[in-house]
């Protein structure tokens, strides 16, 4: 006979898999406490703080670990209010090698902070051939923060097919983006020699005086004549600031002279650094 009004448990079943749910339940909370407790999974929760720099700190321990469960969450971080939060995820994507981080940071080139972009550029460079076809493609980007960080990030990357497109940055309307891809040029060495050496042998000044800041950098053995026949044809104010500053002595004797010429004369200032191009630095 049933009495009214007994309540049952409805769904679970036998007691035997009530037992069977509830340890699956209790599993379940074990492991999400485990990845909670994990160095990775709490330095990514600590990139939720509301304390900038307990993000930056967490974002920089996690470029130690090289865990790939903190790509997601150093995406996101790359959006962070905080730049130095951004600096330390772009510098931990890096460390991931996953191919997944380059479109993120390729993003991330046009950050309104110069050291945040210059991470990211490092960044791509530790990322290698993945990065190249984007890099490439941010070298035409309106922006010339933009064009020049990736030219520099294919200048640590060194691949070949980079060689063409900073060729063209060469004319670029940015002298610090013409610097940068001339920089490039001579760190990917060879092949860009093997293109634009030619022009220089054969003395052809109108080919010279587009690609001079390689040529400077490159420093080949006894290219002194054919520059200074470059400047004295072909010469402007930017070219003879070059040669006047490359640390070649010929060279600067020409700038000199072209820039008497031309009615300037020599002033010292401080130096920037940004577009200095130096005979023969990286050779």
């Amino acid at each position: 006979m049933s009495v009214a009004g007994t309540r049952r448990f409805r769904g679970l079943g036998s007691p035997a898999s009530r037992f069977v749910v509830l340890a699956v339940c209790a599993i379940g909370l074990t492991l999400a406490g485990c990845e909670r407790a994990s160095p990775a999974g709490r330095l990514i929760a600590d990139l939720r703080s509301v304390n900038p720099e307990v993000r930056r700190n967490a974002a920089g321990a996690l470029r130690e670990l090289h865990d790939p469960s903190a790509l997601q969450p150093l995406i996101a971080a790359l959006r962070d209010e905080d730049a130095g939060v951004r600096l330390q995820a772009a510098a931990a994507l890096g460390g991931l090698d996953d191919s997944r981080a380059v479109g993120p940071l390729i993003a991330t080139l046009k950050d309104p902070d110069n050291n945040v972009r210059w991470a990211a550029s490092f960044a791509l460079r530790d990322l290698g051939g993945p990065a190249v076809d984007p890099l490439i493609a941010a070298l035409k980007d309106s922006a010339s923060n933009v064009r020049a960080s990736a030219a520099k990030a294919l200048g640590e990357i060194r691949d070949p097919r980079a060689v063409d497109p900073l060729i063209a940055r060469l004319e670029d309307s940015d002298s610090i983006v013409r610097s940068i891809a001339a920089s490039a040029l001579v760190d990917i060495g060879t092949p860009a020699a093997d293109r634009l050496l030619p022009a220089l042998r054969a003395g052809d000044l109108a080919a010279v005086a587009r690609a001079y800041l390689f040529f400077v950098g490159w420093a080949e053995p006894g290219s002194e004549d054919v520059l200074i026949r470059t400047i004295n044809g072909k010469g402007t104010l930017e070219m003879a600031e070059v040669f006047l500053n490359c640390g070649n002595l010929r060279l600067k004797d020409a700038a000199e002279r072209w820039a008497g010429a031309h009615g300037y004369s020599t002033v010292s200032l401080p130096r920037s650094g940004g577009g200095a191009v130096n005979w023969g630095a990286r050779r």
